[in-house]
């Protein structure tokens, strides 16, 4: 292959791992853009309230979504906070919707769970 195609390839991987579709992300939160890091393209600024509208949304959906992955595997809070080397007190803010995790506590709880970053947006 050649340095582009190699280059594109990569770019995919990445964005498969770390992004649900746009159509999962559009489904969860109508307002939210999809913003293609490797793109220049420039896009369009949303007011604040919907902004906070949107990210609280987003946390109802990981919040879900980590609960249910995680009573799937018939795991406890403290045997997940473990497992993926943190603290059980910040899976339950996460699963209560009062915490944003950062990418390596996703990275953390997916790995401990056995599924992508972006299972958790799905």
């Amino acid at each position: 292959t050649s340095p582009g195609e190699h280059a594109k390839t990569h770019e995919m991987s990445i964005r498969e791992l770390f992004y649900p579709s746009v159509t999962q992300l559009s489904d969860s939160c109508p307002n939210l853009l999809y913003a293609d890091s490797m793109s220049k393209t420039a896009t369009k600024k949303l007011p604040e309230n919907t902004l906070k509208r949107d990210v609280s949304s987003m946390r109802k959906v990981l919040a879900t979504r980590l609960y249910e992955l995680r009573t799937a595997a018939e795991l406890s809070q403290a045997a997940l906070a473990e497992s993926a080397g943190i603290d059980r007190k910040t899976i339950n803010r996460i699963e209560n919707g009062h915490f944003s995790p950062a990418l390596d506590t996703l990275v953390r709880l997916g790995v401990a769970l056995g599924v992508k970053p972006s299972d958790f947006l799905k």
